[in-house]
C-alpha cells in the first residue's frame, strides 16, 4: 500500500494540524498504520469515521458512551493486536518525526502527505500511569443521533451492498472488517486523546439515500448482490439479464450463472468503450474475472487468492483516479458525508488531531476543506459527569446536511408498508366472506411473492458461501 497517497495533513480552524488517514475495511495494513500514526503523533483529538450505533455494533462501546471495558480495559497492555486479530507489520512504517512533502495526486485544496522513505522503525507509546482509565472517558458523538426508519428501498440496498461486502470478507486471514476503527479507537485511548465519532447517524444517512434511490436501481443490484461484480458508470442491466440471474440462481446453477454474469459485464464494457479502456475500467475487468471465475468453479488457489486481494486494493485505488465511478453512489452516502467528516475534522479541538476514514472519502474531504464554513462554536468535549454529550450549534449549510428528507418521503417509507399490510390483511377477509376459491388463490400469490423473497435471501447467502469456503480453502 502507497501510504503517500493514504494520509493528508490540513490545518484546522482552530490551527491545529490534522492527520486524516484513509483506510480500507478489509485491508490488512490498515490496522497497523492507525496504531502507528495515533502512538507516533501523539494526537490530543481522535476522529473516527463512525456513528453511535455502528460505534455500538463493533462494541466499542456502551450506551452511555462510554468505552467497552471488556474490549478496553484499564491501563490495557500495548499491542498491536485488536479484537484477537494479528496485524501484519509494514515495510516503511510512521514514526513521530515523519517528514512531510508536496503532494501531488490531490490538487485541491493543497495537502501535504507522508514521505516514510527514511524511517526505520514505528515509536510507540505505552499507557501512562497518570492517564484516566478507559471507563472514565467518553466516545462523544459530533452530530446528533436521531435517525429513524429509512424505509423499505434504503434498507434493502444497504442489505444488498452489505451482501457484496460479506461475500469477500475472508479475503484476508485473520483480519476483522472494522478492525482499524477499533483500533483508532484502541490507539487513542493509550495516548489519552478525546475521541469523537465524526459521522451522522446511519439511519439519516439512510433515510437522506431513500428520494435518490428508483425500484429499477434496486433490481441493477440483483447480478452485483449475487456475483461481486462492478458494471461501468450509468449501465443499466437488462431485464432479460437480470430475470436469467435469478434463474440460475435459485436452482444452483452455478455455470450458467457465471455465464450470465459474464454476459452482463461484456454488456456493460461493450456500453462504456472509453471507460473500459482506461486504467480504473481494466480493473474493474480483472475484478470481474476472478469473482466470475471464483462462482463458476467454488475454488481458487493461493495465487489467485492473492490477485483477487491485489484487485479488491486497485478497485478502491480506482475510486480516486476516477470519481465518474461515485456518479452512481448517492450524494448521501458520498458527498454529503465527505462535507460531515470535514466538517468535524476542521472543527475538532487540539494541537494535533487524527482522523481515521475511509479511504474513499479522502479526496472529498480535500475537495471540501477550503468552502467549510466555521462551526458557530468549535466541537469542545463534554464533562465525564455529563451522561450525554452537548451538540454546539451548527452553520445553516452543516444543519441542512442533518434533517430527514421531506414529509412525502417519510410518508412513503412509513405509509407505504402499513397501507400495503392493511391492504392485504382487509382484501383477504374480503375474499374469505365472498369467495374461498378467490382466497385460497389470493392468499397462494401473497405466499408466493413472500417466498420467493426469502429464497432470493437464501441463494444470495448461499453464493455468498461458496466464495468464502474457497476463499478460506485455497490451494497452492
Amino acid at each position: 500500500m502507497d501510504i503517500q497517497k493514504t494520509v493528508l495533513v490540513l490545518q484546522t480552524h482552530e490551527g491545529g494540524t490534522a492527520h486524516i488517514i484513509g483506510i480500507e475495511h478489509l485491508s490488512p495494513y490498515s490496522t497497523t498504520m492507525v496504531l502507528q500514526l495515533i502512538r507516533g503523533r501523539k494526537p490530543d483529538t481522535v476522529i473516527i469515521e463512525l456513528d453511535k450505533k455502528r460505534a455500538f455494533a463493533l462494541e466499542l462501546m456502551d450506551i452511555q458512551g462510554n468505552p467497552n471495558i471488556h474490549r478496553f480495559p484499564t491501563n490495557k497492555a500495548n499491542t498491536d493486536t485488536v479484537n484477537n486479530t494479528i496485524t501484519p507489520t509494514i515495510s516503511t512504517p510512521l514514526t513521530a518525526d515523519t517528514t512531510d512533502v508536496s503532494a501531488n495526486t490531490i490538487t485541491s485544496p493543497p495537502v501535504t502527505m507522508y514521505d516514510t522513505s527514511s524511517s526505520s522503525s514505528s515509536s510507540t507509546v505505552a499507557p501512562s500511569s497518570s492517564s484516566p482509565s478507559s471507563s472514565t472517558k467518553k466516545l462523544i458523538s459530533v452530530y446528533p443521533q436521531s435517525g429513524g426508519f429509512p424505509g423499505i428501498l434504503p434498507f434493502i440496498h444497504a442489505w444488498a451492498a452489505s451482501a457484496i461486502m460479506s461475500s469477500i470478507s475472508d479475503l484476508y486471514a485473520n483480519v476483522t472488517y472494522g478492525g482499524e476503527l477499533v483500533a483508532g479507537v484502541e490507539a487513542g485511548l493509550e495516548v489519552n486523546a478525546t475521541i469523537f465519532l465524526g459521522d451522522r447517524d446511519i439511519l439519516l444517512t439512510l433515510q437522506r439515500m431513500g428520494p435518490e434511490l428508483s425500484y429499477r436501481e434496486l433490481l441493477d443490484l440483483i447480478p452485483s448482490s449475487l456475483g461481486g461484480i462492478h458494471t461501468s458508470p450509468n449501465y443499466t442491466v437488462p431485464l432479460s439479464y437480470i430475470i436469467q440471474t435469478l434463474y440460475y440462481s435459485f436452482r444452483k446453477d452455478w455455470n450458467n450463472l457465471s455465464n450470465t454474469l459474464e454476459k452482463i459485464v461484456l454488456d456493460s464494457n461493450a456500453a462504456s468503450p472509453t471507460f473500459t479502456s482506461s486504467l480504473p475500467g481494466r480493473t474493474l475487468s480483472t475484478w470481474n474475472s476472478l469473482m466470475i471465475d471464483l462462482i463458476r468453479t467454488g475454488s481458487i488457489t493461493i495465487n489467485g487468492k492473492e490477485a483477487l486481494g491485489t484487485a479488491l486494493h486497485s478497485v478502491l485505488s480506482a475510486l480516486e483516479e476516477a470519481p465518474e465511478l461515485l456518479e452512481d453512489v448517492p450524494k448521501a452516502i458520498s458527498e454529503e458525508r465527505d462535507i460531515l467528516l470535514a466538517n468535524a475534522i476542521k472543527n475538532a479541538p487540539g494541537e494535533t488531531i487524527v482522523a481515521v476514514v475511509g479511504r474513499g472519502h479522502l479526496a472529498g474531504i480535500a475537495k471540501q476543506w477550503n468552502s467549510l464554513p466555521r462551526r458557530l462554536h468549535p466541537l469542545e468535549p463534554t464533562s465525564s459527569s455529563s451522561s450525554t454529550s452537548k451538540v454546539p450549534p451548527f452553520d445553516p449549510s452543516i444543519s441542512t446536511l442533518l434533517e430527514p428528507p421531506s414529509l412525502f418521503y417519510r410518508w412513503q417509507a412509513y405509509g407505504i408498508p402499513v397501507l400495503t399490510t392493511v391492504a392485504t390483511i382487509g382484501m383477504s377477509r374480503v375474499l374469505w366472506k365472498r369467495s374461498r376459491p378467490l382466497f385460497m388463490g389470493y392468499v397462494t400469490v401473497c405466499a408466493a411473492v413472500i417466498g420467493t423473497g426469502m429464497l432470493f435471501i437464501r441463494r444470495v447467502n448461499d453464493v455468498r458461501d461458496r466464495v468464502r469456503f474457497a476463499l478460506l480453502s485455497a490451494k497452492p
